[in-house]
């Protein structure tokens, strides 16, 4: 996966999948390679079975979150995105991209909040996301 070799890597998921159907790791990278190929639907699939086996996984709720922005659900991205809030409400990413979410739905003033929480919070990328979109 981090040679870039995306097809390869699914593979290799698979094969430990085969052996243990539920290992968290390799459903969860398995997931994030489908969203490299733009395999949206394959990926939020990867992140359901994730969050039945650990309903608890920030993760696997900030990435299904960020699979449905891409086929523009952008509603139950910000659904995710909270619920991965209320499980570590420290997570500056699910904060910025609630924010873009937000903004998808013409929320703006949602948006800005959520990305002056995320600089407050010390996200450096969240400063560049308030000026880009003129938030006071």
């Amino acid at each position: 996966m981090n040679g870039g070799n995306v097809d390869q890597a699914i593979e290799k998921f698979n094969e430990v999948l085969k052996i243990d159907s539920v290992h968290i790791n390799a459903i969860l990278k398995r997931g994030y390679c489908y969203i490299l190929q733009k395999k949206f639907e394959e990926a939020i699939k990867d992140f359901d079975k994730a969050i039945m086996i650990e309903p608890q996984n920030n993760f696997a709720y900030t990435s299904r979150g960020s699979a449905k922005m891409k086929i523009k659900k952008f509603e139950e991205a910000i659904e995710d995105y909270n619920y991965a809030l209320k499980i570590n409400p420290e997570d500056t990413e699910a904060l910025n991209n609630r924010g873009f979410a937000k903004k998808s739905i013409e929320d703006y003033d949602g948006a800005c909040e959520d990305w002056k929480l995320s600089k407050k919070m010390g996200n450096q990328e969240a400063k560049i996301y308030l000026i880009n979109n003129k938030c006071r």
